[in-house]
């Protein structure tokens, strides 16, 4: 038997673990989770700044100096695997619910070859898409359909740098799939991303990601809000923030005109949620996920106030094992709010 598995193992891919990459943002995300047990288990993880040649997505245009950078992450955070599934950024990804007449699988991949574009705000032949039945639509006469499109020049380039780097890559996927898979409980949410300067609102119905908006609010918006309020420079308020949590509460106190830091951040989800009812009034949610690491959770009372509906705030680390004695109790606080969709993607190989 021993000789059978050897042979197996040999002669078949059988990965022991696996690689998640998260590339968006201010830092390179990395989760390497062993697979081959369970529960499945958190080996090692990071989150690198990038260096300034590289940051604010100057990687994209330089893609050598990007896989050296991220060999180098490897080897110093002594994570080896062979397979990696990366994120394609939800700020550069297309995710659209259109009605169709209900027809057969043939017919649906006919009719998406001839309609393709008019669908897709990118140019012809500049992007790869996919596509998933989703259920029903208002009637049996018409059923839903999941349209998915990505920029070929970012998947183009995101596999020359993980092959580059030594890696192969197994998935390219988007960042609300990714995070799906850290929310079985629930069918029908607003999933909020919050980075640094901007933030992505996606629609989920039926555990489906349906719609997506960017908000222009991002962590620096709370930064800038509490340093006004402290009367403290954007550095130290920003410490704060970080750090400090507790004292970052005095953001949801209401201003001279009645409204809290959070009040803003309520406002575009609605108008969110409004647009969407425009098509589908039936809609319903049952709550909002946030996740990145640009939100606040001092202001999840007072944004579940103003939208009158209940605040997750995703806790990874909390829902899949850690490789026991490696981080403390501060580092895992610190890190968890940006480490979801590496999670998430590490996730796909196991499901």
């Amino acid at each position: 038997m021993a000789l059978i598995k050897k042979l197996n193992d040999w002669l078949y891919d059988h990965p022991t673990s696996v690689l998640g990459i998260d590339f968006a943002g201010a830092s390179l995300k990395l989760v390497l989770m062993r697979i081959a047990q369970t529960p499945c288990r958190i080996e090692k993880m990071a989150a690198v700044d990038w260096p300034p040649a590289l940051a604010d997505g100057a990687w994209l245009s330089r893609p050598e100096e990007a896989a050296l950078f991220l060999k180098q992450c490897l080897s110093t955070q002594g994570m080896k695997a062979r397979q990696a599934v990366v994120s394609v950024s939800s700020r550069v990804a297309f995710v659209r619910e259109i009605d169709f007449p209900a027809m057969t699988d043939d017919e649906l991949s006919s009719a998406m070859q001839w309609d393709i574009e008019q669908y897709i705000p990118l140019a012809p032949g500049s992007y790869y898409y996919d596509y998933l039945p989703a259920g029903r639509g208002k009637s049996d006469l018409e059923m839903k359909v999941l349209l998915f499109a990505a920029p070929k020049e970012w998947v183009d380039t995101i596999g020359r740098i993980v092959d580059q780097a030594g890696l192969k890559l197994t998935a390219v996927e988007t960042e609300a799939m990714a995070v799906k898979r850290l929310v079985p409980d629930l069918a029908d949410y607003l999933l909020l991303d919050m980075g640094e300067t901007t933030s992505q609102l996606t629609v989920f119905q039926r555990g489906l990601p349906v719609a997506q908006r960017n908000i222009p609010l991002g962590g620096t918006y709370f930064t800038q809000a509490l340093a006004t309020r402290l009367d403290e420079p954007l550095e130290a308020a920003e410490r704060i923030k970080r750090y400090r949590p507790a004292e970052a509460a005095v953001l949801c106190a209401p201003d001279q005109q009645g409204r809290s830091a959070f009040t803003e951040l309520g406002r575009e989800v609605n108008r969110t949620v409004d647009y969407y009812r425009i098509n589908n009034n039936d809609a319903a949610f049952s709550a909002v996920v946030i996740t990145g690491g640009g939100w606040l959770p001092a202001g999840s009372d007072d944004l579940a106030a103003f939208l009158n509906t209940s605040i997750k705030t995703l806790e990874p680390f909390r829902q899949i094992d850690l490789a026991r004695g490696q981080w403390d109790a501060e580092f895992l606080t610190r890190l968890e709010a940006r480490m979801a969709v590496a999670v998430g993607l590490c996730l796909r190989e196991v499901q």
